[in-house]
């Protein structure tokens, strides 16, 4: 998201910066992109879903992960990153959300100890 707002990935001008300090170089900052960005992701009941009814021009990546959707947007208008994002939530509420069954502290120290000790142990 920041690299797709700003223009800069992180973990290369860390690289750039390390390589500046040891080599005793100047280190200079590319010029930045002034945009605002927004992601959102959430588990998906479908296991490829389809987000073609996403068409708005501020997408700019797209999660492709079984049982996942997601986004990242960027524009250089604040309100409307916010927009979306809101808009986004409620689509992805409503037409893709996975919620997965709450486990009991229970039911939790019992999936523990199977794993653990490799036999099942009634606790």
């Amino acid at each position: 998201m920041i690299e797709a707002a700003t223009g800069i990935n992180l973990w290369t001008e860390w690289a750039k910066i390390e390589v500046c300090t040891f080599l005793k170089k100047q280190y200079k900052l590319p010029k930045l992109q002034n945009k605002f960005g927004g992601i959102v992701v959430s588990l998906s009941r479908f296991e490829h879903p389809d987000t073609s009814s996403f068409t708005d021009k501020e997408i700019v990546w797209r999660l492709k992960k079984k049982h996942h959707i997601g986004f990242i947007v960027t524009s250089s208008d604040k309100e409307k990153i916010k927009e979306l994002l809101d808009t986004y939530v409620e689509r992805i509420k409503m037409s893709f959300t996975q919620v997965c069954r709450h486990r009991t502290d229970r039911q939790t120290k019992r999936r523990f100890a199977t794993r653990a000790h490799g036999t099942a142990i009634k606790i």
